[in-house]
């Protein structure tokens, strides 16, 4: 298991973190107070047969 690597951070306004091939953006709500909501992006290639 890989650890959580950060690539940039804006104080409440977004970061965004690299772990196993995957890139993890994390944005801040505004309810529930403080909440972030998170979108995960695969970087692995999809491979077509």
């Amino acid at each position: 298991m890989n650890k959580k690597k950060l690539l940039e951070k804006k104080d409440w306004k977004y970061s965004v973190f690299e772990e196993d091939g995957n890139i993890e953006l994390s944005v801040p709500i505004p309810n529930p107070s403080p909440g972030f909501d998170i979108v995960s992006i695969s970087l692995f290639p999809f491979k077509y047969k």
